[in-house]
């Protein structure tokens, strides 16, 4: 029985979702920017018409790649929202996850087609901070709340200082990376890292009352050998 025009093929989400991660490879490619419709069709396999049947445009299309990159992001992201163990250890296991994000998984290509297709665009911009960088901002910023909670971390705008935390790892990464900086401005990423988890952890950590820093050097009220006590 021939489909009534209009209606959805009973395979149209598993259509759809190979169709996207056929895309996904081809924007991931170097020299992929801004690669037409009839590029990103070519590369899937299909036609023009068929992509504009399952997503309806280009910008449509590479709306879905974001947001699907996302869902396959989510028990990553979960986890950075997770706050264990002392606050200094807590920074460096975030700034690993993050590190080891871009080394062994697929977080550089994913910011690539991000802010490749993203930047300077109204409307794809906004699915960009949407779907890549707001995501791992909340989480990190639930991550700092608990240690406030917790009294590990003094109070301060958590979202702010997520994006402290979050931005020079990012930078770093794209710039070695993605840029390809490491040829003409080798960067040493683990002595950076250990240098901004170091900064970051003096910059927040709660600061110890004088009466709880006199007890911790237990120098201030000790007699001075050979003087009479008081």
């Amino acid at each position: 029985m021939a489909r009534t025009k209009g209606k959805r093929n009973s395979n149209y989400d598993q259509v759809r979702r190979e169709l996207i991660d056929k895309v996904r490879w081809r924007l991931a490619e170097e020299n992929a920017t801004g690669a037409s419709l009839r590029e990103l069709a070519a590369s899937a396999g299909v036609t023009i018409p068929t992509i504009r049947h399952y997503f309806g445009s280009r910008e449509e299309l590479v709306e879905a790649v974001m947001r699907d990159n996302l869902e396959l992001g989510r028990v990553p992201i979960a986890s950075l929202a997770v706050a264990s163990g002392e606050f200094a250890d807590s920074i460096q296991a975030a700034v690993q996850q993050m590190a080891n994000g871009f080394r062994f998984g697929r977080v550089g290509e994913v910011l690539s087609i991000g802010l490749v297709e993203g930047l300077r665009n109204r409307k794809m911009g906004p699915c960009c901070v949407e779907s890549i960088l707001e995501p791992a901002i909340q989480a990190l910023r639930e991550r700092f709340e608990r240690h406030i909670v917790l009294g590990q971390m003094r109070k301060c705008n958590a979202r702010h200082a997520a994006i402290k935390l979050f931005s020079p790892i990012v930078l770093a990464f794209l710039h070695q990376n993605e840029l390809s900086g490491a040829n003409a401005f080798p960067l040493e990423l683990d002595v950076f890292l250990d240098d901004h988890v170091e900064n970051f952890v003096r910059a927040y950590q709660p600061e110890e009352s004088p009466a709880s820093q006199q007890q911790s050097t237990g120098w201030e009220s000790a007699p001075i050998p050979g003087e009479p006590s008081v």
